[in-house]
């Protein structure tokens, strides 16, 4: 759950930082995608064609629209009506049925709203690939993901007008009865408002993150009190997306309401909004209503079967896109929907209100909801993800327009963030921007250069391998930019002092420098729930990929060439250079190190072929696997007392004993490397995880 996730959870937010740029693949294309203008149904009869499901209100719906202010001298942009329910239809088929053929997805949904009315509704594509069963937008559920999170806090806000919760109070006040205690640390409680806006300081946890089974979903308190994330940083510094902060808010506001976080939404929302086709409970049973989960491999569509979520309150829930219609229509219209008040006026806006940002040029945590700004406008939204489902809700405040839009294949990862963008276009557009110049007067570029880790990781865990996987490299250019990003880096030139835009593109980054002026953090001016922290000492990827790179060079010579020299040399009586059966038992010892850390590499790669399954938990393949780091550690220790037998006693030629010496000192740095990365930690953790 999260705004993405991608291979691992980590990895998946690093992606849609990076791009929501459309890609091309050279992979056949799907099953063509039933449609209002294209209604095809593969393998089936003209009779049989399906046509799409959808709902759609005279465009007298649309509310007035407030004005946007623009800078004096830009030309003005003739926007189409967002209220328009035919124009809406266009917009979405022109869009979404590019992006189902071309992106390899089965299923999509979309509702828009405008004041207090559902103007358009419409499902694409199939809930069902095998029996073609299309997407009907009243009744097909979609995994929204981490969108379950806004019915959270819209929860804990409704307690806290009736004076039940207090958001400045310790936490813990509210979890004693349900024996649940987050630890103590750094001085300080942490609070509902640190929750509200994912400043905790909790690690991330990613191991066990989902269950195959309705089995495997224990209380919500029993699975917070086994799994309660380390604190690694002061509450309230610094914003990093927590998963477990919201379930550990689900907690307080079941235990205050004497009910399971389930029934209260149920009951506070659900409910009275009319929301009949949405479950906040994992069944056993699914509904014939549940759109399935996919992905696109070698060709086609694999149902990926139903994905059961530990922590609820995060991530659990399944709705149709006219229920979340009535969700959105609640909050942009101060908590009303019809004749029923979920939320006093007061406590809605509230709820939109900016709470937290690192920094003021960037967007900003309001309570629950995450801050966009795109074409002149303030965007409230949340996005969801599982591993198949990808959802986005989303809310423009000024105009009272409201878009839900979910995915039920994992391609659609970026593709919500691409449909904003070109619904933000067509309705909203404002003139191209200018794009930023170089600051040719800078010269003191070098000072952003180094690496950056996303600040959202395990640290506990061998789950902290994500923060190895992948890390932002700024590079200072000639031409006075800046190249950011992993992988194929993106050119930003600075627009203010330490304001850094994309060339060609929207996309900015703020730098923040400490008292002293050193840069420390980099932060996402559109991702306000993440920041980069930059790496220095021995926390800097480069030099642990370097030392890791060291030893595996080191080890393979070993393994390969110390065989190749014995056999050489059987029989050989030469007295050139010393050799005893202890001399021989040291190779082999030496030899067997090598051997077992790339073995240990090797069998990484062997059990864990795909990263994102370890949100199941730690499969047993792995778990054997992690098994050999302990074997590592003792062969490391013997061959580096080994080496120093062999320089006491003269053993084997000078180089060889040089050569053996390296390989212990490769040995004592892959220990080293296993240990800062987590993986020594051998027991409980490792035994008892599910695979």
């Amino acid at each position: 759950m999260g705004r993405s996730i991608s291979r691992l959870v980590l990895l998946g937010l690093l992606m849609a930082i990076e791009s929501a740029s459309p890609t091309f693949s050279s992979e056949p294309a799907p099953p063509k995608m039933p449609s209002a203008k294209s209604p095809e149904t593969p393998r089936a009869k003209p009779a049989e064609k399906p046509e799409p499901a959808s709902v759609a209100v005279p465009k007298s719906a649309e509310a007035p629209a407030k004005p946007t202010q623009r800078a004096a001298g830009k030309p003005a942009v003739k926007p189409h009506p967002v209220g328009d329910a035919n124009d809406l239809e266009a917009f979405f088929d022109g869009a979404l049925l590019v992006q189902l053929e071309s992106k390899h997805i089965a299923g999509a949904v979309v509702a828009v709203v405008v004041g207090d009315k559902l103007v358009f509704a419409k499902g694409y594509g199939y809930a069902d690939v095998e029996t073609h069963k299309p997407v009907d937008p009243q009744t097909t559920m979609f995994r929204v993901g981490s969108v379950t999170k806004l019915f959270t806090w819209t929860a804990v806000m409704q307690l806290v007008e009736e004076g039940k919760l207090d958001l400045d109070a310790d936490v813990n006040t509210y979890l004693r009865q349900s024996g649940v205690q987050i630890p103590e640390a750094f001085g300080k409680p942490i609070t509902l408002k640190d929750l509200l806006r994912h400043t905790p300081g909790f690690e991330d946890r990613v191991i066990g993150l989902f269950a195959h089974s309705v089995s495997d979903v224990k209380p919500l308190a029993e699975v917070l009190k086994n799994d309660m994330p380390a604190r690694v940083r002061p509450p309230g510094v610094m914003a990093s997306y927590s998963n477990h902060g919201t379930a550990l808010a689900g907690l307080a506001v079941a235990t205050v309401a004497g009910k399971t976080w389930e029934e209260v939404v149920e009951q506070r929302i659900l409910n009275p909004l009319g929301m009949k086709n949405t479950l906040v409970r994992q069944p056993d049973k699914l509904p014939e209503t549940m759109s399935k989960g996919y992905k696109w491999k070698d060709g086609q569509f694999k149902d990926e079967g139903f994905e059961y979520v530990p922590l609820s309150p995060a991530g659990s829930m399944s709705a149709s896109a006219t229920d979340m219609a009535r969700f959105i229509i609640a909050h942009l219209n101060d908590g009303k929907f019809e004749n029923v008040q979920i939320l006093k006026p007061e406590t809605a806006r509230r709820m939109r209100e900016r709470l937290f940002a690192h920094d003021p040029k960037v967007d900003g945590m309001c309570y629950g909801f995450w801050e966009l700004h795109q074409n002149d406008q303030r965007i409230i939204d949340h996005g969801g993800d599982t591993l198949v489902f990808h959802s986005l809700l989303a809310m423009i405040p000024d105009h009272k327009v409201g878009l839900f839009l979910s995915y039920n294949t994992d391609q659609g990862v970026r593709e919500r963030d691409d449909i904003l963008a070109a619904f933000l276009n067509r309705y909203y557009p404002v003139p191209i921007e200018r794009r930023p110049k170089a600051d040719t007067a800078s010269k003191t570029l070098k000072r952003f250069e180094g690496d950056y880790s996303i600040n959202r990781y395990s640290h506990t865990s061998y789950a902290k391998l994500a923060r190895f996987l992948g890390w932002i490299t700024v590079k200072a250019n000639d031409d006075h930019t800046l190249s950011i990003g992993p992988g194929d880096p993106r050119r930003y030139a600075q627009v203010e002092p330490l304001v850094y835009q994309e060339v060609g593109g929207r996309r900015k980054v703020v730098f923040h420098e400490d008292g002293e002026g050193r840069i420390t953090d980099l932060y996402f001016a559109s991702v306000p729930a993440l920041a980069a922290v930059r790496e220095t000492g021995i926390d800097q990827p480069r030099l642990h990929l370097g030392v890791l790179a060291g030893c595996v060079l080191l080890f393979l010579t070993a393994l390969v060439f110390w065989p190749v020299l014995a056999f050489a040399r059987r029989g050989s009586k030469s007295t050139r250079f010393k050799r005893t059966f202890v001399s021989g038992l040291m190779s082999v010892i030496g030899w067997l190190l090598s051997a077992a850390s790339l073995g240990f590499l090797g069998g990484v790669a062997w059990a864990l072929p795909e990263p994102d399954q370890v949100v199941y938990g730690t499969p047993k393949e792995l778990q054997y696997v992690l098994l050999v780091p302990q074997v590592c550690v003792g062969l490391a220790a013997i061959t580096l007392l080994c080496s120093i037998v062999a320089w006491s006693r003269g053993y084997w030629r000078f180089s060889g004993r040089v050569h053996y010496t390296l390989v212990a000192f490769a040995g004592v740095g892959f220990v080293w490397f296993l240990y800062y990365w987590n993986l020594l930690k051998f027991g409980a953790e490792i035994l008892v995880t599910k695979s």
